[in-house]
C-alpha cells in the first residue's frame, strides 16, 4: 500500500533495491558458479540450462522490472539506486547505527514501527481513558447542568412569586395611596367647610349681646359656636316661658283671652243683619260656626271685650265668608274693619295632634278621625308651631308598660307633650278636646255621624 510518508517511501525504495540487487547477485553468482562446476559435467546440459537460465533471467528481469516498477524506479539504474540508498542513510536515516542493510533498516523500521505502536497502542489507551473520563466529565457536567436548570427554576419561580407578591403589594400601595389621597382630599374638603363654617359662626355675632361681641371675635370657633348655642339655649328658656304665659291667653274653655284674629269686617248690610267677612283663606270654614267680633286695636283682647257673635252661613270664595249677626251690642255696633275670631277655627285647616293609647282603638280613632275632620281640622303626626291642640288619650294599659310598642308609646308621647309646652299649645283629654271643638259630650257619643254640627 502506497505512503504519502516521506521517509516509509524512501526506506521502501531502498528495500526493494536491496532485495532486488540481493536477489540479482545471488543468481549471477549462482550461475557463475554452477557454470564453473558444472560446465565439463554437464556440457550436454548446458544449452538446456542456458535456456532455462534465460527463461530464468528473463523472469527475474520481469521481477526486476516488477520491482523496480513496485518501489517506483522502473526508470533508474542501479547506480541511482544505490546512490539513493547511500543518501537515504546518509540524510533520513542519519540515525540509524546497524549495519546499512535493507534488512537491518527492515528490522529496525520494524522495531521502531513496534515502539511507535506501542506508543500509539499507549496514546490511544489515554486518549481513551480521557474520553473516558471526558464522558464521565460531561455526565458530571449534565448532571450538574440538569441540577442547575432545576435549580434556575426553583429560583425563576421564587422570582415570579416575589415579582407577583411585589405588585400585590405595589397595588396595594397604590390603592392605599388613592384612598390616602382621597381621605386627604376629603380633609381638604372638609377643612374647607370648616373654615366656611368658622367664618358663617362669625356672622352669628349679632344674634350675642353687644357687650359680649370684643369677647366672640378674640375666641376660637368651637367657642364662638358654643356662645350662640347658650344664647340660643337662653333664647329657648325665655321663649318657652313666654309660650307658657301665652298659652294662658288662648280662647279655649276657660281662658279668658283670644289667641289672634283670623279675619275683619269687609262690609256690614243692615237690611238683611248679615256682614261679609275677610279672611286670608276660608279652608276649614263651615256653615254655623260662631265668629265673634272684637276691636281691632288689641290683638289679644279678652273674652268679654267682644262686641258681637256672627254665625257664618255660607262660604263666597277662598278668602270671604258671608255671616248673620246673632248677637251684637247696642253701643257698639259692628263696623267694616273690626275683627273677628274663633276658637274652632283658623284661616286653613288646623292641626290636632293625637298622644297615647288610652281606649284608642280602631273604631274609636276611626270616629275621632271623622270628628276632626268634620269641624275642619286633621290629625297630624307631630307638634309644630301650627298645632291647634294636642289630644293626650293617655298611658297605655299597666300590663303593656314592658312591651317595646309600649315604650315607643310612651317616648312619642312625653316629646309631644313637650313640643307642645315649647310652643304653648294646649294639652288635653277627651273634653278638652270637645271643648276645644264647641261639641257637647252628650251629641257626640250618641250620634258620631253627626258630632260635627252639634254646638256646644
Amino acid at each position: 500500500m502506497a505512503t504519502t510518508n516521506p521517509t516509509a517511501y524512501r526506506l521502501t525504495i531502498a528495500l526493494i533495491v536491496f532485495v532486488l540487487l540481493t536477489f540479482i547477485l545471488t543468481i549471477t553468482t549462482y550461475l557463475f558458479f554452477k557454470q564453473r562446476t558444472d560446465e565439463q559435467a554437464k556440457a550436454l546440459a548446458a544449452k538446456t540450462e542456458k535456456e532455462t537460465m534465460s527463461q530464468t533471467l528473463a523472469a527475474t528481469k520481469k521481477d526486476n522490472e516488477d520491482l523496480r516498477a513496485l518501489i517506483g524506479a522502473s526508470e533508474k539504474s542501479f547506480a541511482d539506486i544505490e546512490s539513493e540508498f547511500k543518501s537515504l542513510f546518509e540524510s533520513d536515516f542519519s540515525g540509524f547505527t546497524g549495519e546499512q542493510s535493507y534488512r537491518s533498516l527492515v528490522d529496525w523500521l520494524r522495531g521502531e514501527f513496534k515502539k511507535k505502536g506501542e506508543l500509539t497502542k499507549a496514546a490511544e489507551d489515554k486518549s481513551a481513558e480521557a474520553a473516558k473520563k471526558a464522558e464521565q466529565a460531561e455526565a458530571s457536567a449534565k448532571e450538574a447542568r440538569e441540577k442547575a436548570e432545576t435549580r434556575v427554576g426553583e429560583i425563576r419561580a421564587t422570582q415570579e412569586k416575589q415579582d407577583k407578591a411585589y405588585q400585590d403589594d405595589r397595588d396595594k400601595i397604590e390603592k392605599e395611596k388613592d384612598s390616602l389621597l382621597s381621605d386627604k382630599q376629603k380633609a381638604e374638603q372638609a377643612s374647607k367647610r370648616l373654615l366656611a363654617l368658622a367664618e358663617s359662626i362669625k356672622m352669628l355675632k349679632d344674634l350675642l349681646p353687644s357687650d359680649s361681641w370684643q369677647q366672640f371675635d378674640g375666641s376660637q370657633p368651637e367657642d364662638q359656636l358654643d356662645a350662640v348655642r347658650r344664647e340660643l339655649v337662653s333664647v329657648r328658656k325665655i321663649l318657652k316661658s313666654h309660650n307658657e304665659e301665652l298659652s294662658r291667653f288662648r280662647a279655649s274653655g276657660d281662658k279668658d283671652r283670644i289667641d289672634g284674629f283670623d279675619g275683619y269686617i269687609a262690609a256690614v248690610d243692615g237690611g238683611d243683619g248679615s256682614v261679609t267677612i275677610w279672611c286670608p283663606s276660608t279652608r276649614g270654614a263651615r256653615p254655623g260656626m260662631e265668629l265673634r267680633v272684637f276691636q281691632p286695636d288689641e290683638q289679644q283682647p279678652r273674652n268679654q271685650e267682644d262686641k258681637a257673635t256672627l254665625v257664618v252661613t255660607s262660604i263666597e270664595g277662598p278668602s270671604r265668608l258671608r255671616a248673620a249677626i246673632r248677637d251684637e251690642s247696642p253701643t257698639e255696633p259692628i263696623i267694616p274693619g273690626d275683627a273677628v275670631a274663633s276658637h274652632l277655627w283658623s284661616p286653613g285647616r288646623f292641626e290636632i295632634v293625637v298622644v297615647g293609647l288610652g281606649g284608642t282603638d280602631v273604631e274609636d280613632r276611626t270616629r275621632l278621625t271623622r270628628l276632626i275632620e268634620g269641624a275642619g281640622g286633621r290629625i297630624a303626626a307631630a307638634v309644630t308651631p301650627s298645632t291647634a291642640f294636642v289630644f293626650d288619650t293617655g298611658l297605655p294599659p299597666a300590663e303593656d308598660d314592658e312591651s317595646e310598642a309600649a315604650r315607643q308609646v310612651r317616648t312619642k308621647r312625653e316629646s309631644a307633650i313637650r313640643d307642645a309646652r315649647d310652643y304653648g299649645v294646649p294639652v288635653g283629654n277627651r273634653d278638652g278636646l270637645l271643648d276645644f271643638l264647641g261639641l257637647s259630650r252628650t251629641g257626640v257619643m250618641s250620634s258620631p255621624s253627626q258630632a260635627a254640627g252639634s254646638a256646644r
